[in-house]
C-alpha cells in the first residue's frame, strides 16, 4: 500500500509467454481479478501481449495504444517478435471497445481503420523529474539525443542523415540504450568510420540520469 493505491505484483513462472501467446499471464491475472475484483482493467501497450490478455479476462477494460505495431508493419519489416506482437495488436484492437493513445496521428489511423472503436487522444505525463529539468544545451560541438536505434524509430534514416553532416557540422550522438548490432550491420556500407567514433551509447539510465542527458 502506497499513498492510497494497492498494488499488486504478480510473479509469472520462468516459461516462454510468448510462443503460449501470453496464456500464462491471462491465466494468472484471472485468478488474482477474482480476488481483487476491479472496475476496469487498464491494458498498457501491445508490446507484451497486454491488450490480447485484458479481452480475455471477462471484465470491462481499455487498451492504450503506444507504439502502434500495425501501421509499423505496413512500412518496415519487422523481426520475428514484433511480428506476432503486430499481429496480436491487431486482433486486440478488433475485440476492443475503447482505446487510448497519445498522437492525433495515431487517433486518425484507429478511427481509419476500426470505425466501431472509440478512440480517444489521452496524453500520459511524463515522470516529474523531467519538469525539473534545467536546460543547458550543449553546443560546441552540438549534441543529439535519441532513445534506442532502431528502424521501427527510424534510427537509420538518423544515422543517414549526420553521416552526411559530418563534414560541414561538428557534432555527437547519444544514444539512451545499447548498440543495435543488426541495425549497424544493415548500414556498414553506407557509413563513415568516424561517425561510429561520435556515437556515445548510454545503457540502464535512471529516469533522472536520462533527464540529465
Amino acid at each position: 500500500d502506497r499513498f492510497g493505491a494497492r498494488l499488486h505484483v504478480l510473479k509469472l513462472p520462468p516459461i516462454p509467454r510468448a510462443p503460449l501467446l501470453f496464456w500464462p499471464d491471462t491465466l494468472l491475472l484471472r485468478r488474482t481479478l477474482r480476488r481483487i475484483q476491479p472496475d476496469v482493467v487498464h491494458a498498457w501497450g501491445s508490446e507484451w501481449g497486454c491488450g490480447v490478455v485484458a479481452s480475455r479476462l471477462g471484465r470491462p477494460w481499455l487498451f492504450t495504444v503506444q507504439g502502434l505495431l500495425t501501421w509499423y508493419r505496413e512500412k518496415i519489416p519487422l523481426a520475428g517478435y514484433a511480428r506476432l506482437t503486430a499481429r496480436l495488436e491487431e486482433v486486440t484492437l478488433r475485440r476492443a471497445r475503447v482505446a487510448t493513445t497519445e498522437s492525433t496521428f495515431a487517433v486518425e489511423f484507429l478511427r481509419q481503420r476500426y470505425p466501431a472503436l472509440t478512440v480517444r487522444q489521452v496524453e500520459h505525463a511524463p515522470n516529474r523529474v523531467f519538469h525539473q529539468v534545467t536546460r543547458r544545451p550543449q553546443t560546441q560541438p552540438i549534441k543529439f539525443i535519441t532513445g534506442s536505434l532502431s528502424h521501427r524509430k527510424g534510427g537509420d534514416l538518423l544515422l543517414r542523415a549526420l553521416n552526411q553532416l559530418q563534414t560541414e557540422l561538428p557534432f555527437e550522438l547519444t544514444v539512451v540504450g545499447g548498440r543495435n548490432e543488426s541495425l549497424l550491420d544493415s548500414l556498414k556500407d553506407k557509413l563513415s568510420p568516424e561517425l561510429e567514433r561520435r556515437i556515445h551509447y548510454r545503457n540502464n539510465l535512471s529516469s533522472a540520469q536520462v533527464a540529465d542527458e
